[in-house]
């Protein structure tokens, strides 16, 4: 689904019309964790999320976490539920065997650098990690019960904050901000932080990290463009090219995780044709192209360039008693 602009406004007529809905998600989230019995993992869990729905940057930080847990020699497998595929697992993912529409998107990016266990029920995942598996991040699960955490990182999209502060669906949040906050053992934020985003954190006790989400562009990519997103906020994917000092001739939106078509793609190719353009795309969207369709499309990796990284990997280690 597309993120629906009333939710990002600060009063609407149709969130206050969903309120008693709102109600209703909070009290069923509420029960949840009252009457769950969480499983804890033999190793420890480093759980990543946000609060809301929608990117907020949660797979780059997983792997950039799991980057620096791997500096410091140890083995990390990621546990992922795998969010727009169709199947149940738990599996252990192969990007040469699973598509994204069996197993979604995150886990194709995921096991490219480390063991990747897709399950819809995260406790059944652990069957499948590996033994010497050191740590384990959860990309994603921040609101469900069902799996013990021994970190919390919840990731904020600095610009963006909370949004109209309400729970879904009158807003974007999952859950009220304050149980969000109050289960967080260290807060990342990604971009620049509205001064609503900064005043909120002022009060927090938890260590909070910086960040900037940057594409990383081939060398040999050219002027003009033809850029295509399906992803929470595409507009953020073609501000990080226009940033990058590239034109952009043509745009074109999708919903988040959406799965292309061979009609769309083929629409896509002779639009670009047409006006001279190269194709590109996120590397997410890029896995669920189908393999056959990806010929013409170049897919545009992102990463996290860290305000002060140092930092970040010495808690790490003082947290998890390294």
């Amino acid at each position: 689904m597309r993120a629906p602009n009333f939710w990002f406004q600060p009063f609407s007529v149709l969130s206050f019309f969903l309120k008693p809905l709102s109600w209703i998600y909070e009290l069923v989230h509420y029960l949840r964790w009252k009457f769950t019995s969480p499983k804890k993992a033999s190793i420890p869990v480093i759980c990543i999320g946000n609060p809301g729905v929608g990117g907020a940057g949660k797979t780059p930080t997983a792997l950039e976490i799991g980057k620096i847990l791997q500096s410091l020699h140890l083995n990390i497998s990621y546990l992922t539920r795998g969010y727009g595929g169709k199947e149940t697992g738990p599996l252990d993912i192969d990007s040469l065997k699973h598509t994204a529409d069996q197993v979604g998107d995150e886990p194709l990016l995921l096991a490219k650098q480390a063991q990747t266990i897709m399950a819809k029920d995260r406790a059944q995942g652990l069957t499948l990690i590996h033994k010497k598996t050191d740590i384990i991040i959860m990309d994603d699960g921040y609101q469900n019960p069902g799996l013990k955490k021994d970190l919390n990182l919840l990731v904020i999209d600095g610009p963006r904050g909370f949004g109209n502060g309400f729970v879904f669906p009158a807003g974007p949040l999952r859950e009220p901000l304050d149980m969000s906050l109050s289960r967080a053992s260290l807060v990342v934020v990604l971009g620049k932080p509205t001064t609503s985003v900064k005043k909120t954190l002022g009060k927090m006790p938890s260590p909070i990290f910086y960040g900037q989400l940057k594409i990383q562009p081939p060398k040999a990519l050219k002027n003009p463009l033809y850029a295509f997103a399906g992803i929470a906020f595409p507009e953020k994917f073609f501000d990080s090219l226009k940033g990058e000092k590239f034109i952009l001739k043509k745009t074109k939106g999708f919903p988040d995780h959406y799965q292309y078509t061979k009609t769309d793609l083929t629409q896509i190719k002779k639009e670009a044709e047409k006006l001279g353009l190269d194709i590109v795309t996120t590397e997410k969207d890029y896995y669920r192209i189908p393999e056959n369709q990806r010929s013409g499309i170049i897919p545009i990796p992102v990463q996290i360039e860290w305000d002060d990284e140092a930092s970040l990997k010495t808690f790490l280690k003082k947290k998890l008693a390294l």
